[in-house]
């Protein structure tokens, strides 16, 4: 486009400004022109003939060839454009057309689990179980909503089970549930909550090098305004010759297994716990405004219920 706007100025400034030229060199001389005169100015006329012919030639071919030029280009674009619409169209077309339905296809099969289905996954790791089996289970649960225990992740409130071990073991030694942590905490009873928390339990070792110690529960005081929750407690102590055998290197299995179940003021279940021991203010109830009721499980009894 500027090379087509110069050869318009350039044509016209010829055609504008040598005609005049010849006509005042014509009017100075008074028309008595010598021959060398006439000679001289017959050759500016020429020139300027032949310049109007080949510029005006050569703009001409310049258009048409800027035309063709940009037909083609417009021709080529277009083509290019039908073509990807033509050729790419089809697969892109078909691709779309697979991943939609692909989509529907994992929408259709995938199952949301809730928080509930999650921490009760088939094959879940137990108290003493396997740290590598948790991540076996549960590595595809977005982070923090388990907590390993091999990991140095934070607690946070979208954690509903967290675990602990020692360092460099293999074995899970301790197992914290939160039902008030769940994206929708179930309204679950002491007697709801018990199969879940018997599921945990290594009732293969239990047999071999422990034994039952008994169940309590603990209620706060009447007087007590300040807290309203209720501790389940059932507890499993190694027996002499599961003592003996733990120093002597047989197993790794030290202390007592303690389960703690606690409950709102509804007695809805807000957490259990898997661990060794208690926690220390359970010692001094009194001082703490809670006593202690009858309260008798054991969660042997669900094994059964467990196997089928």
């Amino acid at each position: 486009m500027k090379q087509n706007n110069k050869s318009n100025w350039l044509l016209w400034g010829l055609l504008i400004f040598l005609p005049p030229f010849g006509i005042l060199y014509m009017w100075i001389a008074k028309k008595e022109l010598s021959h060398k005169k006439k000679k001289t100015l017959s050759v500016i006329f020429a020139i300027w003939f032949l310049l109007c012919i080949v510029i005006g030639g050569s703009h001409e071919n310049k258009n048409n060839l800027s035309v063709e030029h940009d037909n083609n280009i417009t021709s080529d674009s277009n083509d290019e454009i039908v073509n990807k619409h033509s050729t790419s169209d089809t697969p892109t077309n078909s691709m779309s057309n697979y991943k939609s339905q692909e989509n529907v296809n994992v929408s259709e099969n995938v199952s949301f689990e809730t928080d509930l289905e999650i921490i009760t996954r088939s094959g879940h790791p137990t108290y003493y179980g396997s740290v590598a089996s948790s991540h076996i289970i549960w590595d595809d649960v977005p982070k923090n909503k388990i907590i390993f225990g091999d990991t140095n992740d934070s607690f946070g409130d979208e954690t509903i089970l967290s675990m602990e071990a020692y360092k460099n073991s293999d074995l899970i030694r301790c197992i914290n549930v939160h039902f008030s942590n769940f994206e929708e905490p179930p309204c679950l009873t002491i007697e709801d909550v018990l199969p879940i928390v018997s599921s945990y339990m290594p009732y293969d070792i239990i047999a071999q090098y422990y034994h039952y110690k008994g169940s309590e529960l603990l209620v706060p005081d009447n007087d007590n305004h300040l807290k309203h929750e209720k501790y389940y407690i059932l507890s499993y102590g190694l027996t002499e010759a599961g003592s003996e055998s733990y120093y002597k290197g047989v197993h790794e299995y030290s202390g007592s297994i303690d389960v703690i179940i606690t409950t709102d003021e509804n007695d809805i279940v807000n957490n259990f716990y898997i661990n060794f021991g208690t926690p220390r203010w359970m010692s001094s109830l009194t001082l703490n405004s809670y006593h202690k009721e009858i309260w008798e499980r054991d969660l042997t009894d669900y094994i059964e219920s467990l196997e089928k």
